[in-house]
């Protein structure tokens, strides 16, 4: 086997550090140092001796290590990289998808919301309509003469609380307005003529309630007011 000479070593020394370097992206030029000469002299003799090849194979060895080394962090660097990368686009897709799914629950509560508001709406009105057809019957009651304690009576009223107090709960504002007469909020279906002037566009008598609920006239009051006679 051919012994390797202190040239070789040297060459191989410098590979092995241009890959290092190469491996952290430094790239060193050539650098010229000139010794004295009672240096040359003493880097000769360990040249001549053998120990120089063998301190700089040992050299060669350590940075082929440390290259193998910086090789291995780099691509663990990258792993670590891309893995972030990849943990990053999940977390994108994940906090769409929770928008998306979010979006979705509050559309279809909106929805269940309207649904719920028509059927309640639609429920007050058909309790608006039996409730006045109560009041018919309390009216008619009157006019055949019952007597205001009788048990026909006290039903009819009965239900009339009863179904009041549902009104008022669901938010209904139920209007048996007394005083003057308000275009905004009764509707005239009779007038009866006076000649007190104090007592014109005063209501008379309320025919049916009127009923508001959030802000929206589902009827008018309906009332007979006094006109003053011409």
């Amino acid at each position: 086997m051919r012994k390797k000479n202190q040239y070789q070593s040297l060459t191989d020394l410098q590979g092995s550090l241009h890959r290092l370097f190469s491996s952290i992206g430094y790239y060193p030029g050539e650098i010229s140092i000139d010794l004295p000469n009672g240096m040359v002299q003493f880097l000769e003799g360990l040249v001549n001796s053998g120990l120089a090849v063998k301190y700089i194979d040992m050299l060669k060895e350590q940075t082929d290590q440390a290259v193998s080394l910086s090789e291995n962090i780099w691509q663990e660097h990258q792993k670590e990289k891309n893995l972030l990368e990849e943990l990053r686009n999940q977390a994108q897709f994940y906090e769409k998808r929770i928008a998306e799914q979010e979006s979705q629950i509050m559309e279809t509560q909106k929805n269940a919301e309207d649904k719920a508001e028509k059927e309640l709406e639609e429920m007050i009105r058909n309790l608006i309509s039996f409730r006045d057809n109560q009041l018919i019957k309390w009216g008619f009651l009157y006019e055949q003469g019952e007597q205001e304690n009788s048990p026909p009576i006290r039903i009819v009223e009965s239900i009339l609380r009863e179904t009041a107090s549902l009104l008022i709960k669901t938010g209904v504002e139920i209007m048996e307005d007394e005083g003057m007469f308000s275009s905004e909020r009764q509707t005239i279906v009779d007038t009866i003529e006076t000649e007190d002037d104090e007592l014109d566009g005063v209501i008379a008598e309320v025919v049916r309630p009127g009923y508001c609920y959030k802000g929206e006239f589902l009827r008018g009051q309906e009332v007979i007011i006094y006109k003053k006679k011409n």
